[in-house]
């Protein structure tokens, strides 16, 4: 199901007894939840929240999720699913059930699956908007747009605005150099530091800027998930046309590095991307300890190739 037609169901009060809400981009997820909430429920009511960590609970609780009464109001059950799914079929009942589940995955019926992982181009900016006026804070009109530009990854876009909301404090009005201010103190940005710094193949700064993720703490998850954002999309510049680009969804964003594109070969890109691919796998197996040592001696081995 797309969103758009949850959407006009919810507003027609069209809405089913069964959903899965999948994907990692959380604050899509509360928008479209909050939503059916104030569709579904009666006035005063709230929606259940459970948390599930085996297939064991999932059984255990479905007797639960079914239960009503002709006499009774009827419940709004929000099912986080923290493990992996092998299936999952849809239950019917009085209540709404809300299945949410960070992956999309095949065995899931598309008549009820809601995928929250691709956005529109302007979804993050009204988001940016609806945060800031909840907090009644005034902004420049740009600096939505300014915000999203400098954030590679969609699903840290929640995370972000509330710890700026809280760095700026009392100050009602939010400036873009509150914004700079900010993102030079998150792990974000001294991630994108690295990879700058990469992709200038600029040995020593690269090396101070994976000593200065370390000194804040940074977990190298972090460092690999923004290469991956990152690479991706200069990969994608150099292989497809701009018109291609351009016909995509998020090809605006896309094309922002067709500069840095420009200027790495496609070999030096290749290697690159495989180097952070490696690294990730010794994260997994290895884990944190000594993991920002092996980076660098992986970065010294590419630069001076």
């Amino acid at each position: 199901m797309r969103r758009e037609e949850l959407k006009k169901n919810i507003f027609d009060g069209n809405i089913g007894d069964f959903y899965i809400f999948c994907g990692s981009i959380h604050w899509l997820k509360k928008i479209y939840i909050k939503r059916l909430e104030e569709a579904f429920l009666e006035k005063g009511k709230k929606r259940e929240k459970i948390e599930l960590q085996n297939e064991e609970e999932w059984e255990d609780i479905k007797s639960k999720l079914l239960s009503s009464s002709l006499f009774s109001h009827r419940r709004f059950f929000h099912i986080i699913m923290n493990f992996p799914l092998k299936k999952l079929s849809p239950i019917h009942s009085r209540n709404l059930i809300l299945i949410d589940t960070e992956k999309c995955l095949p065995i899931f019926d598309e008549k009820y699956t809601v995928s929250m992982e691709k956005i529109e181009d302007d979804e993050p900016l009204k988001y940016i908007k609806y945060v800031f006026s909840r907090y009644k804070k005034s902004f420049d009109d740009r600096l939505p747009q300014y915000i999203v530009d400098r954030l590679p990854d969609p699903a840290s876009l929640e995370r972000f605005l509330e710890k700026l909301i809280l760095y700026v404090g009392e100050e009602k009005n939010i400036t873009q150099n509150s914004v700079d201010t900010f993102l030079s103190f998150t792990p974000q940005t001294t991630a994108l530091n690295v990879i700058q710094s990469i992709l200038d193949k600029d040995l020593e700064r690269t090396l101070g800027e994976i000593d200065n993720l370390s000194f804040l703490d940074v977990h190298p998850s972090i460092l690999v998930a923004t290469a991956t954002t990152i690479l991706s999309r200069i990969l994608m510049c150099k292989v497809a046309s701009t018109e291609e680009i351009k016909h995509m969804k998020d090809g605006w964003r896309i094309l922002n590095y067709k500069r840095k594109a420009d200027r790495i070969s496609l070999d030096d890109l290749t290697k690159l991307v495989w180097l952070f691919y490696n690294f990730d796998l010794f994260l997994k197996k290895s884990g944190e300890k000594g993991a920002y040592m092996v980076l660098k001696g992986m970065l010294i081995k590419w630069m001076k190739v």
